[in-house]
């Protein structure tokens, strides 16, 4: 799979989790982790710079978007931004903070 659609994958599953999390009744806390700009439209986000070429950004956008409220990834999304962040030469401290879900 290439960067982009690795990244367009990655995104649209956090965007999953983050939809669900802005369903739940009553607005964000102030100041919390999901009352943040870029975070509800974030796939679209990743997917413009994308469209820009702008390939390390859309990855950083991607990390800001399950790192600030903690979003957890599968075992397989999670080997899947490894992957495309070492194509990119991201220092590992960026995405190795990752939360990686427990499977049953």
């Amino acid at each position: 799979m290439d960067i982009e659609t690795t990244l367009r994958s990655v995104a649209a599953a956090v965007q999953l989790q983050l939809d669900e999390l802005y369903r739940r009744p009553g607005e964000p806390v102030p100041g919390s982790a999901l009352d943040q700009e870029g975070l509800r439209n974030g796939a679209e986000i990743v997917n413009e710079y994308i469209q820009f070429g702008e390939l390390e950004l859309a990855f950083e956008h991607f990390l800001y978007m399950a790192n600030e409220p903690d979003i957890p990834l599968s075992v397989a999304q999670f080997d899947a931004v490894e992957t495309v962040g070492r194509r990119l030469s991201v220092a590992e401290t960026k995405w190795k903070c990752l939360t990686i879900r427990s499977e049953p």
